[in-house]
């Protein structure tokens, strides 16, 4: 049985660190979003989910 604590909540789906960056981006990279309307949580939260 899978005992991983389930994420109920978008802040912490989107804190959540599933994968080691090191492994998954060889390359760093920087993504700066100007803004935290709701257009700029928008964009935040498209390019967390890609």
């Amino acid at each position: 049985v899978d005992k991983t604590p389930i994420t109920t909540t978008t802040r912490n789906a989107l804190i959540t660190n599933q994968l080691s960056p090191c492994d998954t981006y060889p390359h760093r990279l920087k993504v700066s979003i100007v803004g935290t309307g709701n257009i700029g949580m928008a964009c935040a939260i498209a390019i967390l989910m890609q």
